[in-house]
């Protein structure tokens, strides 16, 4: 659910780089408790692993995650 607390976190992280689409997308996910969000975005992938702090959520793309935890047995 877009916000005003999700609104002002999309725009802390906009401000670090990431993307104003993709930072509402990472807001939302965030404070609505995602574990993670995939995307096929390689450039949001890597802006959303150098923000500071480090989000909760994970940012991976979709296919290297079902990769990574097919070969983890999860």
């Amino acid at each position: 659910m877009v916000d005003e607390k999700s609104t002002a976190f999309a725009r802390t992280l906009a401000g670090q780089g990431i993307g104003a689409a993709d930072a509402l997308h990472l807001a939302v996910a965030e404070i609505g408790g995602c574990d993670i969000l995939l995307t096929t975005d390689e450039k949001f992938v890597r802006r959303a692993r150098a923000l500071n702090p480090l989000p909760r959520i994970a940012v991976e793309n979709p296919t290297r995650w079902v990769l990574e935890n097919m070969e983890h047995g999860a």
